[in-house]
């Protein structure tokens, strides 16, 4: 199998080193594209009127081929794909300093270059763990990775959002929960701005992301890039106007 691997928090993230470390023990074929910078929250953005540098870095692991692109991380797989520099199977995204859980998915770069790949039809995991808690890789992905490529969910769906707790003590299966933030824009003088917001915790029983989290489970949510809502289609698609 031929993976190709990317992130959100940049070439230079250590959660980046630790996930193609956890990899390289795979007899897979690897391959890495990565943002030059941190593209954390900019969702599955393109860059359509900058211009894209494309750069070779030394091989964060001998053998694996590492390149950074100044573009996001849906950049980074789209690139690959339409100039065919790597064929990939499946791709790997992460790991990512902080949860993507609730309405993270909808923000999150790391979960956005796994909906860029299934546009493609390829498959995709995003891994994401507790904030500066890049040790819950070495405790989960064995475990996460060879679970489910050999189960029958990974052959039913193309999009995993995998969240890893710091001390993990079981993997479900669920749904996207709910996680707010309690947000703001702080204000610096001179109409300058600056975001920020606390995650809301709200309780939630472990088939939803937040849940399991809270009980210390690894969540695997599969995703789709389905968008309607089938509720409201069914009722209402034989009205006429």
């Amino acid at each position: 199998m031929k993976i190709l691997i990317t992130n959100d928090d940049g070439i230079n993230s250590k959660g980046l080193y630790a996930l193609v470390e956890a990899l390289s023990k795979y007899d897979y074929e690897l391959f890495i594209m990565a943002p030059e910078l941190e593209k954390s929250a900019i969702s599955s953005g393109l860059t359509l009127r900058d211009p894209l540098k494309l750069e070779k870095k030394p091989d964060l692991i001998k053998g694996v081929p590492t390149y950074s692109l100044t573009g996001t991380p849906a950049d980074c797989v789209k690139f690959v794909v339409i100039t065919e520099m790597f064929d990939f199977d499946l791709v790997v995204s992460g790991l990512n300093n902080g949860y993507n859980m609730g309405e993270d998915i909808l923000y999150s770069g790391t979960v956005a270059a796994i909906k860029e790949a299934s546009l493609y039809g390829k498959k995709g995991i995003a891994f994401s763990a507790e904030r500066g808690a890049i040790d819950a890789l070495e405790r989960g992905f064995s475990f996460v990775f060879n679970n489910l490529l050999s189960s029958d969910i990974y052959n039913n769906c193309n999009m995993f959002n995998v969240n890893l707790p710091k001390y993990p003590t079981g993997m479900v299966i669920t749904r996207k929960g709910t996680c707010p933030f309690d947000s703001y824009y702080k204000h610096k003088g001179n109409n300058i701005y600056v975001a920020g917001g606390e995650m809301i915790w709200k309780k939630q029983d472990e088939s939803f992301d937040v849940g399991a989290i809270i009980n210390n489970k690894i969540s695997v949510t599969p995703i789709t890039l389905e968008q309607t809502d089938m509720k409201v289609f069914e009722e209402f698609k034989k009205l006429k106007f």
